[in-house]
């Protein structure tokens, strides 16, 4: 379990890394922003819009399974 704990430990390392680096990547590349600009970007169009779709789909989601628990 020891050997588990510490391959998942460096797995999430690496990972983590490579996935800041893609994202200043992709800040640098498309949009050309660095630092606080990238975060306010990624907040908003990103996170914002997400949100609104996850909600609508949630919504969606759980109105469904009122009508199966209703109906059962």
């Amino acid at each position: 379990m020891v050997a588990l704990h510490i391959a998942l430990a460096a797995t999430w390392t690496i990972l983590f890394h490579y996935g800041l680096r893609l994202r200043a990547s992709i800040g640098h590349r498309s949009v050309g922003l660095k630092g606080k600009d990238l975060d306010k970007f990624l907040v908003e169009t990103l996170t914002k819009q997400n949100m609104a779709i996850v909600s609508i789909m949630l919504f969606l989601g759980f109105r469904t399974m009122k009508c199966v628990v209703e109906k059962d």
